[in-house]
């Protein structure tokens, strides 16, 4: 299990994989940037804690997605990495 997720998506959680260090889940979130439509442009995905995440279990098979009350842990401005928590 990592201990840091990058989930993302405009209609839907999607899990775009895992990392053991903030650094790394970084990288691999500027990886999986998403254009979305309705002129909103690119979207860098959220790093969210582990332990903020659960496993839903649904007809698309089961994902990892942050609970109702989860916050990110780091998203991306457009310009910059901004950090909701100290870790």
């Amino acid at each position: 299990m990592s201990k840091y997720y990058v989930i993302g998506g405009q209609y839907e959680f999607f899990n775009h994989g895992g990392s053991d260090t903030i650094l790394g889940a970084k990288r691999l979130a500027k990886k999986n940037m998403e254009y979305w439509d309705n002129h909103q442009g690119w979207h860098i995905p959220k790093i969210f804690r582990s332990e903020d995440c659960c496993l839903l279990k649904n007809f698309y098979g089961e994902q990892i997605i942050p609970t109702h009350s989860a916050e990110p842990i780091a998203y991306h401005d457009g310009k910059k990495w901004i950090m909701n928590k100290e870790d």
